[in-house]
């Protein structure tokens, strides 16, 4: 498949964001010789073996509690992050296939009825775009603070010695000048990066998720006004003036188009399924300890009296925030995705079937019985991404954490 990735968007998507880091260019392209693509993996590749030294010092060392949990908060999250852009990159072949959701006419149907396909496709577009710019705010943001509570505890401390932003292992002394600053500048970038990633990741399916649910309620949309389309169609072609059985033929050819696209899209979310069920079950084990360790950090520090300092306050809020956010990205889409396929059933009860020709009863029957099954996306096939499930992860981070608490104030 080539895919144009020349312009700013694709099929009215703002795929700019996604070339930040070029991961566009490596979704659409390959390797190539795209300068940003060969820089980002080289970049990478440091990024993931920084990471791993860090990950190796956390449990060679024997660091206090408190600093040992900030640590593993820290790089669970950058590793998180390492992991997911390459699963992608494995999975590259798998998410061009997924692409063809994005075509304005990719739905046969979608000529039935055109200004209202135009709007459906395009309100999506709109809010695609406003999802994924909001979503790269709102984490550019947060690290930005994050990036900034450094200079914060130098100015109001005069804590200058120390500007590492996050809790790193270095092989020497880095408290003096100039090198206190490189390494603030070094893992200034490491955070952006980060951030880049994630943000890659996260709105890439969310942006998939979206689009294909507009695609659901266009058909189902046609589905339902199949008898209205075929009426409009015949007198077009026809004039006011036309007999039943030219009616029932035309919606007959109507539904098989819209049936055709039913299965298309099944194909599709299928594909989906099976690209994306192994990232949710990461998702959902990674926030689950991300929250529940947050948590246990929390009462940590509240349970030794002393006061939290506002730098720690706002880290604890921003771990919060990540291991929910990403987990709500993927239950959100999950739960569109259903809600959207649902319809599919009761749009079939609305066609005019009691004025259908005998096949196009018999295929509505069939296709009720298929549709009575919406579309679900699960995590590792063993449960189902939604917004109930969210909440279940939720609670079950906090039964983590009562339970941990309850076990540590037994032994003492």
């Amino acid at each position: 498949m080539v895919v144009e990735v020349n312009s700013r968007t694709y099929y009215g998507i703002e795929v700019v964001y996604f070339k930040f880091i070029g991961f566009w260019q490596f979704l659409t392209n390959g390797l190539g010789k795209d300068k940003l693509v060969i820089s980002s993996i080289v970049y990478g590749l440091m990024f993931t073996f920084f990471i791993i030294v860090q990950i190796l010092d956390m449990f060679i060392k024997d660091y206090d509690f408190s600093i040992f949990s900030e640590k593993l908060s820290v790089n669970l999250t950058c590793f998180e992050s390492v992991i997911k852009i390459g699963y992608y990159c494995f999975k590259r072949s798998s998410l061009l296939e997924l692409l063809p959701l994005y075509r304005l006419d990719l739905l046969l149907s979608a000529k039935h009825s055109p200004v209202i396909s135009t709007e459906i496709l395009m309100a999506n577009r709109r809010f695609v775009n406003g999802a994924t710019k909001s979503f790269v705010v709102m984490i550019f943001s947060t690290v930005g603070i994050w990036n900034c509570l450094p200079l914060l505890k130098c100015f109001t401390s005069g804590g200058c010695s120390t500007l590492q932003i996050m809790p790193t292992w270095y092989p020497g002394d880095v408290s003096y000048v100039p090198l206190n600053l490189f390494v603030y500048i070094f893992e200034f970038f490491i955070m952006i990066y980060c951030a880049a990633l994630l943000y890659n990741v996260n709105c890439f399916f969310s942006s998939l998720a979206l689009t294909a649910s507009a695609q659901f309620e266009l058909l189902s949309n046609n589905f339902a006004n199949i008898e209205s389309n075929a009426e409009r169609r015949i007198e077009d072609d026809h004039g006011s003036s036309t007999d039943e059985d030219t009616k029932k033929a035309t919606m007959y050819v109507l539904l098989r188009e819209c049936l055709i696209d039913h299965q298309t899209l099944l194909g599709i979310l299928q594909k989906m399924e099976d690209v994306f069920n192994p990232m949710f079950l990461f998702q959902m084990l990674t926030s689950t300890f991300t929250i529940c360790l947050v948590l246990f950090q929390l009462n940590f520090h509240t349970a030794s009296g002393d006061d939290l300092p506002i730098a720690m306050a706002c880290k604890f809020v921003m771990y919060l925030v990540f291991g929910s956010m990403e987990l709500l990205v993927y239950s959100w889409g999950g739960q569109i995705i259903y809600n959207k396929s649902e319809e599919i059933y009761w749009s079939l009860q609305k066609c005019g079937w009691e004025v259908g020709c005998d096949k196009f009863k018999t295929n509505v029957q069939i296709a009720l019985q298929r549709s009575q099954f919406p579309v679900t996306l699960t995590a590792g096939k063993f449960y189902v991404v939604n917004l109930a499930s969210f909440s279940q992860v939720i609670k079950a981070s906090y039964s983590y954490f009562t339970f941990l608490h309850g076990s540590i104030s037994n032994e003492e």
